[in-house]
């Protein structure tokens, strides 16, 4: 069946994992006159620490990262009050956006700014096309349901595009001859 029709399938798809997503109010912001940068880039530094220089220590240069504890933002609750002061007050996260975990498929390879996911496979006994069908009607059935578009490209695209030009190349070779 739909099994032998393509072989060493590789996808870099993984189990539904959780992603936080962060929604800053432009008003909320404007009124604390405070930037969503402000926060981006203090939760970045400390999730994925900051080089501190380097620590000389036995006759070697060793590179010193700062970050938070893992513990720090283990929970969304944590993020939502992480805090940053501003003119002598502290301005929490929760007071300036949502704050919402959901749960998303496993990869989260970014292309301008959309989720992208790839899947590789050869062909066995069937040609692009009808493998391409195939693939199609499979994620149609899988996503009907659910609030996502998504579009099939690599070398099916490409294999259409030609497939267009082709036909536009012999309606004008076929034109040009019916001339004579």
């Amino acid at each position: 069946g739909d099994n032998e029709s393509l072989t060493d399938l590789e996808t870099n798809i993984k189990a539904e994992i959780p992603e936080v997503r962060i929604e800053f109010s432009k008003d909320r912001l404007n009124w604390y006159g405070l930037e969503a940068q402000n926060f981006v880039s203090s939760m970045r530094t400390m999730i994925m620490g900051q080089n501190a220089g380097l620590l000389q220590w036995k006759g070697e240069e060793i590179p010193v990262q700062v970050r938070a504890p893992a513990t720090y933002f283990d929970s969304v609750n944590k993020l939502r009050y992480f805090g940053l002061s501003h003119e002598n007050r502290k301005v929490y996260l929760s007071q300036l956006s949502q704050v919402e975990e959901s749960r998303v498929m496993g990869t989260i390879e970014r292309i301008n700014r959309k989720r992208m996911a790839s899947i590789k496979a050869n062909l066995n006994k069937t040609d692009l096309e009808t493998a391409s069908a195939k693939i199609q009607k499979s994620i149609e059935k899988e996503f009907h349901e659910k609030p996502i578009t998504w579009k099939m490209g690599g070398q099916d695209e490409e294999r259409k595009k030609s497939q267009k030009t082709l036909v536009l190349f012999v309606c004008f070779l076929l034109r040009s001859f019916s001339n004579f």
